[in-house]
């Protein structure tokens, strides 16, 4: 399953194309070079640091049943954060061990 853009205001569905590790490390990188930039440390930004994202979105299917997909602009400090049903970017679902659950953590 897609993961979800948590903004102000809403949230918005991202494409399958937009892991949940990627998304979250591409918002921890534009907030900190927006901060860098209103602190003045601007010798980095002549090599084109984003203090901007843009988003791949699913914007639904088509009559032939083909995903659309399109983009989105959002102001970095109106994002809040990303979630996602899985428990890693590969694979399911998380599915605890069985003896995770068994209450037999302390010793006697």
């Amino acid at each position: 399953m897609p993961c979800t853009l948590i903004i102000r205001g809403g949230e918005i569905n991202l494409s399958e194309a937009e892991a949940f590790t990627k998304v979250r490390r591409r918002i921890e990188a534009a907030k900190k070079n927006r901060i860098d930039y209103s602190l003045g440390n601007t010798e980095k930004f002549t090599d084109g640091a984003a203090t901007e994202i843009i988003f791949l979105t699913d914007m639904g299917e088509d009559d032939d049943g083909n995903t659309l997909t399109g983009r989105v602009f959002v102001d970095i400090g109106d994002v809040i954060g990303v979630m996602s049903d899985e428990y890693k970017d590969k694979g399911g679902p998380y599915k605890p061990e069985k003896d995770d659950d068994n209450g037999d953590d302390e010793e006697e």
